[in-house]
């Protein structure tokens, strides 16, 4: 019967089993922090002890340096949060474990002189991996961090747990709401030792949460003020409702009645609703600036007071002083944050929204006598005095996005900046100004002069591995690196950005404005790695004498470069990666201008190199990875193909750079689990959301590798409008969805069902390879000989093709649905948008539905424009009485071309065998979307599922949530798309005949 719900019981539980080995096998590094400390010795390197009960290694103490010191040995040790899951029981949870380096500097017999040649014979670094013992993981139960080797202080913010809401948290701390304060002692050699804990201070009579994600939260620390700055969530104060009264009714106003008799009735603001940032903010809706300052007393023996209040901001306008806070960077009395100003006319969503308009604030910090309700002990208190504002300007004010302000060496502060328009995740530009110091008459400070690096181009069309512009994976809020080791000394900027279909770190020279790439020689450490985590410059000291008690610089200027970075595949979960050179930093004459240049090669740690993605030839497009499962090794091959819908399907050649050329993503298993008796795999289509992002093929990808297990081919497109390929190709699908991305997808899909040229390259057989491959071994199971790629499988079944998305991937998989209603068998939606104009009067990205068919109602600009050449009234500015206003009703031929480019308007076609997944608490594509795709199909879809997860948003990442997405997900897959026999396959082909085309 169409539309019935069957039994997937047998499938689920192969799905379980499928799904727990998978998650027992990865986990998930989120953050990485750097310490070290210099020694000379010629002892054996130390190890690391057990970690203590504040989540923090005990550094190994290191015995005093010998009388006649030979090597110069720097141990690094890498704090790293990582994330993991444990099956069956759906819970997620963080925990910290450190890995330590032991770097030997053999130093050369002489350095070379600036513009010498380097010298071959010079001894390489040599670089030892201490493995810590078991027992120094330890679960995290802090929400925010912050540490630094700059501060003998450690801060650890706790959540409140009654009032915790977050999706991945649930084993919170099971007290109160507060911080920790750990102070490390430093021994006489200057090595830390075990902290111990300072102050615990409660925190919930302050502020509420304290915010820890990528688009608000940080921690900022003053050496000259003793004072740490971070973002939380503003109290609401509370006031009596007029409209109710806690004294007795009229009919017993002669009544006496005690305290204890009177119930308090709920204040005015408990049923005031105020907007909050949207999904994944639900309940965030005022974060402001607090401070927790250590005051000294004048007793030595009296240890220090700690206080924390809101911090109070002077000197500017008060839609500055009162706008929202994110992101805090300080340097000496410098502070410096993000403002995000709350406007009618810009929608509450803001996570994956880089279009969002903020300015950045420059203040200095000052002690200024004010009220003694308010001041410390000796009467003052710390204000921040606004001295610039950066985009605040009178003629264009809040036009563009500023996120991600550095303060790096030499006064220079760098951000990010992206304009406020259409797209919703665009290409962004870096700006440097340096910072101007004034003493006389009065300390101010001003903007030097800026300049501009990457600015994106939007007439120019990459070709395969070019340069596309400023784009970023995941949040570009987090674009440069934390604090001044972000630079490499002053001279590069270190960026994680996206070309093509890779992630790929680069390296910015600010002197030149020259991009660095991997695969130059210069810079190759970074071909093993595919993300920076951490960067620092340690400075080599001058071997100690007897009677110095520490070591002092090197006369000649040497230092270590230290990468900490990750080394991961779409399938393989990121690996710690270690790299370091040794340079020599010159000075002029005049001492302000230096020269680094370098002393030795990049030195790598020893590390697992079986899951490492091995390219296959010099264009880098085709690789193989081998990933254990159960007692066997599983080979698979990722390939990222380059297409035209000019050209009619694959580019043999990627030189061939058509304006339509864009990537996909092919991920090919040695052996098919669903293998049927023609030696046929099935096929699915995995498709991202956004649609402004994109899959990468050397980045981690949790879905896409649970998917890999099931034994099919995986395509994945990156069709036009996705990051990566360029400005010109990211805006040309404004005002094409549900045409111009659909079609591309389509045509990935018949190019993988009918191409054969196409499957001889990704083979290994269209063209040379270079010695990326795996050429030494004639056969090693894996499907490789001599760079070729044999898997056992032989071709895809056209048959069983299935189709995966989520959000506007679930609205490209319910289109592929109803277009291909006899291809397409099974499909899985997400949170699917099906009918933008029922959606865009619930969503909280409202301007996403309009900027997306083609309706530019100009925001920022108070004009609306159209990006239509007739004249049908659609984005007229004279069609509306508010120009600019994202919550006016949209007009009827504004719902027509929103209904005309959604799904639904040919929901009748669908055949699919459907399964839904829904959020009851996704704030960007509202629940009603999915319920109303599964009436429009019940009765003519081969079989149809909900699922509705009410505590989850629009990821549904939440634990269990997330586990039983997945399990339903693969089981779902394996009911619909099976290895069927050829007697069956017979009648599937008469089904399948009966559809419509």
């Amino acid at each position: 019967m169409a539309g019935e719900d069957p039994n997937t019981l047998e499938e689920e539980e192969l799905a379980a089993k499928i799904f727990e080995n998978f998650t027992r096998e990865t986990s998930t590094p989120v953050s990485a922090a750097l310490s070290t400390s210099w020694f000379w010795t010629r002892a054996p390197p130390p190890s690391l002890e057990t970690a203590d009960t504040a989540s923090q290694p005990r550094d190994a103490a290191l015995q005093a340096p010998p009388k006649s010191p030979q090597t110069p040995c720097l141990l690094v040790t890498v704090e790293i949060e990582r994330q993991q899951r444990e099956p069956r029981i759906g819970h997620q949870y963080r925990y910290t474990h450190w890995e330590q380096f032991l770097i030997r500097a053999n130093q050369p017999p002489s350095i070379p002189v600036s513009g010498s040649k380097r010298n071959a014979a010079m001894p390489l670094l040599q670089i030892e991996r201490i493995t810590p013992p078991a027992a120094a993981a330890q679960e995290t139960q802090h929400v925010l961090k912050f540490d630094s080797d700059e501060v003998a202080y450690r801060l650890l913010f706790f959540r409140d747990k009654d009032k915790d809401t977050s999706a991945n948290t649930s084993k919170s701390s099971p007290h109160a709401a507060r911080i920790e304060v750990w102070q490390r002692q430093q021994l006489a050699n200057g090595n830390p030792s075990a902290p111990h804990l300072v102050r615990c201070i409660p925190t919930d009579r302050v502020h509420g949460d304290v915010y820890s994600d990528a688009l608000f939260g940080g921690c900022a620390y003053s050496a000259t003020q003793m004072a740490f700055f971070y973002v939380a969530e503003q109290l609401q104060p509370t006031h009596p409702n007029p409209a109710l009264s806690d004294q007795p009714h009229i009919n017993s106003l002669t009544t006496k009645t005690s305290p204890e008799q009177n119930t308090p009735w709920p204040s005015y603001s408990a049923f005031r609703h105020i907007d909050d940032y949207g999904e994944q903010f639900v309940g965030k809706r005022a974060p402001r600036l607090y401070t927790l300052e250590a005051l000294l007393h004048a007793a030595a023996d009296q240890p220090a007071t700690w206080r924390v209040r809101a911090l109070r901001i002077t000197g500017a306008a008060p839609a500055i002083a009162d706008a929202d806070a994110a992101d805090p960077q300080c340097r000496g009395d410098v502070l410096v944050w993000i403002a995000r100003q709350r406007r009618t006319d810009v929608p509450r969503g803001h996570v994956y929204c880089t279009n969002r308009p903020s300015v950045i604030v420059v203040a200095l910090l000052e002690r200024r006598p004010i009220e003694e309700s308010e001041s410390d002990a000796d009467g003052s208190a710390l204000v921040a005095h606004v001295q610039v504002v950066i985009g605040a300007d009178a003629d264009a004010p809040w036009y563009y996005s500023r996120t991600c302000p550095r303060l790096h060496s030499d006064a220079l502060l760098v951000w990010a900046e992206a304009p406020c328009d259409a797209p919703h995740c665009t290409a962004h530009w870096i700006i440097e100004a340096p910072l101007l110091l004034i003493d006389e008459p009065k300390r101010t400070l001003r903007l030097g002069p800026c300049r501009r690096f990457l600015a994106p181009n939007g007439e120019t069309w990459p070709r395969f591995g070019e340069w596309p512009g400023g784009f970023y994976p995941l949040n570009p809020a987090r674009v440069l690196l934390e604090g001044a080791d972000g630079c490499f000394g002053s001279e590069w900027i270190v960026l994680n950005a996206v070309v093509g279909s890779r992630a790929r770190p680069v390296l910015l020279d600010r002197r030149t404005g020259a991009l660095a790439f991997i695969g130059e020689s210069e810079h190759a450490c970074y071909q093993r790695m595919d993300q920076v985590l951490a960067v620092k410059r340690s400075w080599l000291p001058e071997p100690p004498t007897d009677g110095e008690a520490q070591p002092q610089p090197h006369p000649q200027r040497l230092a270590l470069d230290i990468v900490v970075g990750t080394s991961m595949t779409l399938l393989t979960a990121p690996t710690i990666e270690l790299a370091a050179r040794l340079i020599k930093e010159d000075a002029a004459d005049s001492g302000t201008t230096r020269t680094v240049q370098c002393v030795s090669e990049w030195c790598f740690a020893p590390s697992d190199q079986c899951h490492r993605m091995q390219w296959c030839n010099t264009e880098a497009s085709l690789g193989t990875v081998t990933l254990g499962y159960g007692a066997a090794n599983q080979a698979y091959r990722i390939g990222i193909a380059s297409l035209a819908l000019s050209a009619g399907g694959w580019l043999s050649s990627v030189s061939t750079n058509p304006p339509d050329r864009f990537e996909a993503i092919v991920v090919a298993p040695n052996r098919g689990a669903l293998l049927d008796a023609h030696g046929r795999v099935p096929l699915v289509l995995v498709l991202h959301g956004g649609p402004h992002a994109c899959y990468l093929a050397n980045v981690w990808n949790p879905g896409v590798a649970v998917l890999a297990r099931l034994g099919c081919v995986l395509l994945l497109p990156n069709y036009r409008g996705s990051l990566g390929q360029g400005e010109a190709r990211l805006r040309s699908l404004l005002g094409k969805i549900g045409e111009q991305d659909v079609q591309e997808c389509v045509l990935s899909m018949e190019c993988a069902l009918e191409n054969a040229d196409f499957w001889r390259w990704f083979r290994g057989e269209h063209q040379p390879l270079g010695d990326g491959g795996r050429s030494d071994n004639e056969n090693d199971g894996s499907g490789t000989s001599s760079g070729r790629w044999y898997p056992q499988w032989s071709a895809i079944d056209r048959r069983r093709v299935g189709v995966v998305g989520g959000s506007h991937g679930g609205f490209l998989g319910a289109h592929l649905s109803a277009v291909r209603p006899s291809v397409v068998r099974a499909v899985v939606l997400r949170n699917p948008v099906v009918d933008i104009a029922t959606m865009v009067s619930q969503t909280d990205i409202a301007d996403w539905c309009y900027h997306e068919c083609g309706i530019e109602i100009g925001l920022e600009r108070g004009v609306e424009r159209s990006t239509s050449d007739s004249n049908d009234g659609i984005g007229d500015a004279s069609a509306s009485s508010t120009p600019g206003n994202i919550h006016r009703v949209p007009q009827l031929a504004e719902l027509e071309r929103m209904r005309l480019c959604s799904p639904i308007s040919h929901a009748d076609r669908v055949r699919a065998a459907t399964l839904l997944q829904i959020g009851g608490q996704d704030q960007r594509v509202p629940c009603s979307q999915g319920f109303q795709w599964a009436r429009a199909i019940r009765t003519q879809a081969e079989a149809l599922r909900v699922l509705f997860y009410p505590r989850s948003n629009h990821a549904i990442e939440d634990s269990p949530s997330f586990d039983d997405a997945w399990i339903q997900c693969l089981a779902w897959l394996l009911k619909f798309l099976p290895a069927s026999n050829a007697d069956d396959a017979d009648d599937h082909v008469r089904g399948s005949a009966s559809r419509p085309a």
